[in-house]
C-alpha cells in the first residue's frame, strides 16, 4: 500500500502541488450487543479513509475519500489540486522540519485473535449480571466492542511511518425503578489490550450501584455551598479545559487563556500532564500527523500553566515548539491527559466539608471557552458530615473557571482508563439553581 501511495503523491506533484501528504487508515470493527442476556445485534464494519493534503505555493487543501479507487483515480488528483490553487492564501507554509526519525514500540496491537462468539459471552455475561441485582428493573443493554486500526502517514518525501493499534471495550447500561420512578446509568472499561480490560462482574456491580443510588432523588433549593466533582464530571471539566488549551484556538484570540502562559491559574495543588507515548494508553502514538515523535508534556504544574496543545502550525504562529498534538491535517488534540493524584481520599475530602454538593452527572453545556463562564444541569448528591444524605436531582451549577481553578483540588482516586481522565476534584464554592 505504501508504494501505491508514493506513487498518488509523485503523480500529483507532476501535476504541480509542491507538497502532497497522505494519511490513510484502515479500520475494522466488530460490536456484539445484547439485550435481556441475549444476543440483540452484531454489527461488523470495514473501513477505509484516505486524507490528502496538496500544497501549492503558500495555498493548501484537504481532500477525502473512502474509496480506494477514488484516490488512485487521475480525476481525484486533478481535483485536489484545482481546490488547493483555488484555496485561500496562507501568509506562509509551515511544515514540521523534524520528524520521528525511530519510533518507539508502544504496544499498541493486541495479537489476540477475538470472534464475534467470544464478544457475546462477554456481552451477554455483563448484561445477566447486572439483571440478577435486586432493584434493577431492567437493562438497557450491554455491549463488547473489539476494533483494529492500521494507519500510514506519509509527509511528501520527509517523513514515512505506520502502526496498527487495537481497542477493546465492554459496556453496560442499567434501569433501576422504585415505584414508577426509573433511571438509568452506566459503566464501561476500554482498553487497548483485552487482557486489561475489567472484570464483567467488577462493571455491572459499578454500573448497578450507579443507578441504585440515584433512586429517590429529590430537589433542593438554590443556594451557595462547595462542590466535589465526581472523576467521571472532573475528566468532563478537564477536557473543556484541553479545549481551552488548544493552540489553535489561542492563535485565534477565541480562548480565555489568552495570555495566560507562565502564570498561575489554578491551585498549587493541581499538575495536568499530557503524554502520547504511555504504553498502552488509549490514546497513545508513536507520531503525530505532523510526523513529530510521541512525548510527555506537562501544561499546567503546580497550578502554573506552563504549555498549550500545539501542532506545528500553530506553535509557530505562536512563536513556541510543537507539542506533538496535531490529530488531523487541521485539528488539534489532546491524547493521554490527566490530572495529577492529590493527598485525600475522596471520603476524606468530604468530612472535611460540613455540607457540600457531590456532583456525578452534568447535563448540556459546560465551559464557554470564550469567556470562561460554566453553566450546567447536574445530578448528585447531598453531603453532609462526611455523608451522602440523599441524591439530588433537576438543579445547576454556575460558577467562573479562574475561580473555580484557584480552589481546585484533586483526590486520590485517579484512574486512568479514557485518555482523559481525572481523580475527583474539589471545586470550592459554587452558585447551585433548584427551587
Amino acid at each position: 500500500m505504501k508504494n501505491k501511495l508514493y506513487d498518488v503523491i509523485q503523480k500529483t506533484k507532476k501535476l504541480g502541488a509542491d507538497y502532497v501528504d497522505i494519511l490513510f487508515t484502515h479500520t475494522s470493527t466488530l460490536t456484539v450487543d445484547s439485550r435481556h442476556a441475549k444476543l440483540e445485534n452484531v454489527v461488523q464494519a470495514e473501513r477505509i479513509s484516505a486524507h490528502m493534503q496538496v500544497s501549492v505555493g503558500n495555498c493548501r487543501t484537504v481532500v477525502s475519500t473512502d474509496n480506494t479507487d477514488i484516490l488512485f483515480s487521475e480525476n481525484f488528483r486533478e481535483k485536489a489540486l484545482f481546490a488547493a490553487q483555488n484555496s485561500p492564501e496562507e501568509e506562509e507554509l509551515i511544515r514540521a522540519k523534524i520528524h520521528c526519525s525511530d519510533p518507539i514500540d508502544l504496544d499498541l496491537d493486541d495479537a489476540q485473535t477475538v470472534t464475534a462468539q467470544q464478544l457475546e459471552n462477554i456481552a451477554v455475561e455483563c448484561d445477566d449480571l447486572v439483571s440478577q441485582v435486586p432493584g434493577i428493573f431492567n437493562v438497557e443493554g450491554a455491549s463488547a466492542t473489539r476494533e483494529k486500526s492500521h494507519k500510514i502517514l506519509i509527509r511528501d518525501s520527509d517523513f514515512c511511518g505506520e502502526y496498527c493499534r487495537t481497542f477493546n471495550e465492554i459496556a453496560v447500561i442499567p434501569i433501576a425503578k422504585q415505584n414508577d420512578h426509573m433511571v438509568q446509568d452506566y459503566d464501561f472499561s476500554c482498553a487497548v489490550h483485552r487482557a486489561d480490560l475489567r472484570s464483567t462482574s467488577d462493571i455491572a456491580y459499578t454500573a448497578t450501584q450507579r443507578a441504585l443510588k440515584k433512586l429517590g432523588a429529590r430537589k433542593i433549593n438554590s443556594c451557595k455551598l462547595p462542590v466535589v466533582f465526581d472523576r467521571r464530571v472532573a475528566s468532563e471539566f478537564l477536557g473543556e479545559f484541553l479545549a481551552a488549551a488548544n493552540g489553535e484556538n489561542i492563535a485565534k484570540n477565541s480562548s480565555f487563556l489568552l495570555g495566560k502562559l507562565n502564570q498561575q491559574i489554578f491551585s498549587q495543588h493541581l499538575t495536568i500532564c499530557d503524554d502520547s507515548a504511555i504504553k498502552r494508553g488509549i490514546r497513545s502514538r508513536p507520531f503525530d500527523i505532523d510526523g513529530v515523535s510521541a512525548c510527555a508534556n506537562t501544561l499546567v504544574q503546580d497550578g502554573f500553566l506552563r504549555s498549550f496543545l500545539l501542532n506545528t502550525k500553530y506553535a509557530t504562529k505562536l512563536q513556541m515548539h510543537t507539542t506533538g498534538h496535531a490529530a488531523s491535517f487541521e485539528s488539534i488534540a489532546p491524547t493521554n491527559a490527566w490530572i495529577l493524584n492529590g493527598q485525600m481520599s475522596v471520603a476524606q475530602m468530604l468530612k472535611n466539608l460540613d455540607k457540600c454538593l457531590l456532583v456525578t452527572e452534568v447535563f448540556g453545556s459546560g465551559f464557554n471557552i470564550v469567556t470562561g463562564d460554566y453553566s450546567c444541569g447536574v445530578f448528585g448528591f447531598w453531603i453532609e458530615n462526611g455523608q451522602p444524605q440523599y441524591p439530588v436531582h433537576e438543579i445547576t451549577i454556575a460558577g467562573d473557571f479562574f475561580t473555580m481553578a484557584k480552589e481546585c483540588m484533586p483526590a486520590n482516586d485517579l484512574i486512568q482508563e479514557k485518555g482523559v481522565d481525572s481523580p475527583s476534584l474539589y471545586m470550592g464554592e459554587m452558585t447551585v439553581g433548584g427551587i
